[in-house]
């Protein structure tokens, strides 16, 4: 086993071979095995519609009731509980089995994703040569994307007063609904929630694009 996760009462387990498990509590059939029914022994994770099952995990990570696998070819899936759009598919119909993560606007498939980073309904996906995608809600702008718009697909993150796209990302983290990005050069950005001065921007201003923390 590479990897074990939990999260209320559901666990996973990513295997060598990049296969994984799931066990436990099944709300909402976020152990992607095709049911909504509790296991008390693991079961595989389905394929796409639960051709199969899935192969080639690379990275997996949680969300609440929403479970995400990446392969190393940079494809991204998804599947459990989707009520503001946080699978990624298009829709906000619950999956019990996998669904892969579509492109921007619903167009193609999202490719090249490095690493996934999960909030609270809301999915971020950091691609190899550097900009960030992310979709799911967004009620306090921390898509960044310039709204406070749930997103059912990957929207590209905007740069700085939404000019542009945020590029050259290096790190991302996430804590409730307010979001950071460290540059390849060591300038950090955050946007979202910023009740409390969290974005380190001098305000206490929620912000639905990336702004330089001072």
């Amino acid at each position: 086993i590479k990897e074990i996760i939990n999260i209320d009462y559901s666990y996973y387990a990513l295997k060598l071979d990049g296969t994984l498990y799931a066990w436990g509590r099944n709300i909402y059939g976020r152990l992607g095995d095709g049911t909504m029914t509790n296991r008390s022994t693991p079961v595989q994770v389905k394929g796409v519609d639960g051709v199969g099952y899935l192969t080639g995990v690379e990275q997996f990570s949680t969300n609440d009731s929403s479970a995400y696998a990446l392969k190393p070819d940079g494809t991204l899936y998804a599947w459990g509980y989707n009520n503001k759009g946080q699978l990624g598919d298009g829709t906000t119909a619950n999956r019990s089995t996998p669904v892969q993560v579509k492109g921007v606007d619903g167009v193609g498939y999202l490719t090249d994703v490095e690493q996934i980073f999960t909030g609270r309904y809301f999915v971020y996906a950091l691609k190899s040569d550097g900009t960030l995608y992310a979709w799911g809600y967004n009620s306090n702008g921390q898509l960044g994307d310039r709204t406070t718009t749930n997103s059912l697909t990957p929207i590209q993150v905007k740069g700085v007063d939404g000019v542009g796209y945020l590029t050259d990302v290096e790190q991302v983290f996430i804590y409730n609904s307010s979001a950071y990005a460290l540059k390849t050069d060591g300038t950090l950005y955050a946007w979202g929630y910023n009740s409390n001065g969290q974005l380190g921007d001098g305000t206490t201003a929620n912000r639905s694009t990336p702004v330089q923390v001072k």
